[in-house]
C-alpha cells in the first residue's frame, strides 16, 4: 500500500459539462470556465478543461451533489488538455446566498469588490466541513 487513503471513486461515462466561477487566491479575481466532469468522489470531483485555471474558491452554476461551493485544489496541464480537482464545500443558506449575489453581479474582467469576505466564508465552511469528513485523497 503507498499510504494515500482509498475512498470511493467513480468514472464518468457520459460528458458532463460543468460552468464555474473562480476566485483566484493569487490575484482574488473572478473568472468563468466551463469544464468536463471526468472522475467523481464523495466530496471532490476532477475536472478538464482546454485553458490553463489557477487554484482558488469555486463557485459551481449547478449544484453537485446539493453544494455549489469548493476549492480548486490543483490543476496541471495533462497533453493538450488540463486536469483539475475541486473539492465540494458544504456552505450554509446564508453563506450560500452571498456568494450567489456576488456572482451573479460580477463580470470576468472585474475585480471582485469584496473577495476577502467570500474567501473568509468559504473557509470557515471548509473548515467545518473537514472536522467531519475525515477523507482526502489530493493526488492527480
Amino acid at each position: 500500500m503507498d499510504g494515500r487513503r482509498q475512498e470511493e471513486r467513480s468514472n464518468v461515462n457520459e460528458q458532463n459539462e460543468l460552468f464555474f466561477g473562480i476566485i483566484s487566491r493569487s490575484e482574488l479575481t473572478w473568472s468563468e470556465h466551463k469544464g468536463t466532469i471526468v472522475e467523481a468522489g464523495d466530496d471532490w470531483v476532477r475536472i478538464e478543461t482546454r485553458e490553463p485555471i489557477k487554484p482558488g474558491y469555486v463557485w459551481l452554476r449547478n449544484r453537485i451533489k446539493g453544494n455549489r461551493g469548493g476549492f480548486l485544489e490543483w490543476s496541471m496541464q495533462l497533453g493538450g488538455a488540463y486536469r483539475a480537482r475541486i473539492r465540494i464545500v458544504p456552505l450554509t443558506w446564508n453563506v450560500e446566498h452571498y456568494v450567489r449575489e456576488r456572482a451573479r453581479r460580477s463580470l470576468a474582467h472585474i475585480p471582485l469588490r469584496d473577495p476577502a469576505e467570500i474567501i473568509a466564508a468559504h473557509m470557515d465552511s471548509f473548515a467545518r466541513g473537514t472536522r467531519t469528513s475525515g477523507k482526502d485523497d489530493n493526488s492527480p
